[in-house]
């Protein structure tokens, strides 16, 4: 069950192990955006901005911060075969993730959740999310190079760790005119 649910993987041979966002199959365990005709897209990541700052205060309760603590804003385009598809809004406790800065964050080549995983200690294991259909907001639309209020899909995310530990909030502005948001039931 903890396997299938991927918290643990096997290898043969070698044992079982708790599993790891390094592995190439759970790289992208929390991208759910599929090609329409369908099969994972090729995505690029570009680091927008990196900044320490006070979250607003939905943010905050979210991640059980105390007042007056700071979050780690991170804003990060993610490109799907070539084009611009998610602008990811994350906001991460700063006592959980002192020294990542946008240099970091750019010079790392792999999945986010990984870089979180072998430099910070912080293992995401599950995640809610909230879809919704919006107008695209115009600071948003703007870095999407998009029209103002076109039809966007918003995804709001709380990933949590151990003992539901909530570690990061994301708010992704999803554009779905040549992909789709894929949720397998199981």
């Amino acid at each position: 069950s903890l396997v299938a649910d991927g918290y643990l993987v096997r290898h043969q041979g070698k044992g079982t192990f708790v599993s790891s966002h390094q592995e190439e199959r759970n790289q992208f365990r929390f991208l759910r955006l599929r090609r329409d005709e369908g099969g994972l897209p090729e995505t690029e990541s570009t680091i927008l901005g990196c900044r320490r700052v006070r979250p607003p205060n939905d943010v905050a309760r979210e991640l059980h911060m105390r007042a007056g603590e700071y979050a780690l804003f991170i804003r990060r385009m993610l490109s799907v075969d070539k084009l611009p598809a998610v602008l990811d809004e994350l906001w991460l406790p700063g006592n959980l993730f002192r020294g990542l800065t946008q240099d970091r964050l750019q010079s790392y080549k792999g999945p986010l959740y990984a870089l979180f995983e072998g430099n910070f200690g912080t293992r995401m294991l599950r995640a809610r999310e909230h879809l919704k259909a919006i107008a695209c907001p115009q600071e948003q639309a703007g870095l999407l190079g998009v029209e103002v209020g076109i039809p966007v899909l918003l995804v709001d995310r709380l990933s949590t760790t151990y003992q539901e530990r909530p570690v990061e909030v994301r708010r992704g502005y999803y554009l779905t005119a040549k992909h789709h948001y894929l949720n397998a039931l199981v």
